[in-house]
């Protein structure tokens, strides 16, 4: 095989790893932004009732606004939603441990 050969496979291999990463950050992104996701760790009951209880999910229209949408930067974001995501994550943590309920 010729350099050049393996410079070629590298680049392509390169390409595809980088491929896959970015597949698989999205799909990790959008999974863990759903309501499910976020109130599997996240306890929060009395906010729950009061926003299943608001406009923000009881309105006409149909449209209702989930936890992502007000508390993480948009999704095109990437490096900063998830920067977003893993420092209210350690913040519900740490309230969730150490502080009065």
């Amino acid at each position: 095989m010729t350099t050049k050969n393996k410079i070629l496979i590298g680049i392509l291999s390169g390409l595809c790893a980088g491929l896959a990463v970015m597949a698989a950050l999205n799909i990790t992104f959008t999974r863990t932004s759903t309501n499910d996701s976020c109130t599997s760790c996240h306890v929060h009951t009395d906010s729950d009732q009061s926003w299943l209880m608001s406009k923000h999910y009881l309105n006409g229209s149909g449209t209702k606004a989930d936890c992502a949408s007000c508390h993480l930067p948009p999704q095109d974001m990437i490096a900063k939603h998830g920067f977003v995501k893993a420092r209210m994550g350690i913040k519900d943590l740490f309230s969730y441990l150490f502080k009065d309920k």
